[in-house]
């Protein structure tokens, strides 16, 4: 039985959100930041010592903060962060018009939603037509959103959709690329080691699905410190989010998973960078542009998984 000092939690808002009675006690979380996953429709939050659970619907996300009340009482507040709608493309998909299709789904963040361009012009749509008639592809991406928030939203915006590959990045947010002008959505970011676990559950998932996993890297950051707050903070972020990419590198070696690195290969495989790739001063969003760059990248990585579909599916003919 987990002992210690009890921890009030107070709902603000109305929610459908039941309290786990079967958990009779808590201790004051010992993190600054909260590790957020969910298994079998059920959110665990944890530190190094316990396991906080309670059944959840996955029509939103939460995030939990901890403060000491004036008295010295510790409380735990559930804050509904911030609505988590469900990507468009996953609310609009409907399996059994698609079951005899090659399915992908694209799981990321704004790099991957890629909200401003019309689906024809997203590397995701012309991934789609690259592919062919036999293949869709499902764009699951949520601006602004951590891999731990991805984990979050497997069971709900992936699994349903029983793909043949996952497609997946979150890099930037992970790193916690600009995280002092991030709104409250960033609040469950991603140590390291968390962005490991988060890509290695993610992985398993995606295997014991009968899917293939993919990952991949968008094209580097390009020098545009006027995007930060000064120079400092933009060699700093810089040098961060070097070590996460080494972490994503070392982790697709160690478990085999195809990787498309553009951090590493897009600037050669254009005549000028960042040239017409980006809008400054946004050094995040490579525009319009390079969507064809990426679509093409990623292609040759999905591309062999799809024939060894088809031809498996043409040999039960």
């Amino acid at each position: 039985m987990i002992t210690g000092r009890v921890v009030n939690f107070t709902i603000p808002i109305p929610l459908n959100f039941l309290f786990d009675k079967g958990t009779k006690a808590f201790v004051r979380p010992t993190f600054t930041w909260p590790r957020i996953f969910e298994t079998a429709s059920v959110l665990r939050l944890i530190n190094d010592d316990y396991i906080y659970q309670w059944p959840v619907s996955f029509k939103s996300a939460f995030i939990f903060k901890h403060k000491e009340d004036h008295d010295g009482l510790d409380k735990v507040n559930i804050i509904l962060d911030e609505p988590m709608p469900i990507p468009e493309e996953v609310a609009a998909f409907d399996l059994s018009k698609f079951e005899d299709r090659f399915r992908v789904v694209a799981l990321g963040d704004s790099i991957t939603q890629c909200s401003r361009w019309e689906r024809a012009q997203r590397w995701t749509g012309i991934l789609e037509a690259k592919l062919g008639s036999t293949c869709i592809v499902i764009n699951a991406g949520i601006g602004g959103t951590s891999s731990s928030l991805g984990l979050l939203r497997w069971e709900r915006d992936v699994a349903p959709i029983r793909p043949h590959s996952a497609v997946i990045n979150f890099l930037l947010n992970d790193s916690h690329i600009r995280h002092y002008e991030c709104r409250s959505s960033y609040c469950v970011q991603c140590t390291r080691d968390r962005m490991d676990s988060n890509l290695r559950i993610m992985v398993e998932r995606s295997r014991a699905m009968g899917a293939v996993p993919i990952f991949w890297t968008p094209p580097p950051v390009p020098d545009f410190p006027e995007g930060f707050k000064s120079p400092t903070h933009f060699a700093i972020q810089k040098e961060l989010l070097e070590h996460y990419l080494l972490c994503v590198e070392r982790l697709a070696e160690d478990l085999k998973v195809p990787l498309a690195n553009f951090w590493r290969t897009f600037p050669d495989m254009v005549k000028e960078y960042p040239g017409p790739y980006f809008d400054r001063p946004d050094g995040y969003h490579s525009n319009a542009l390079s969507q064809p760059i990426i679509a093409e990248g990623i292609t040759k990585l999905v591309k062999p998984i799809l024939e060894a579909w088809l031809s498996a599916r043409q040999s039960k003919v």
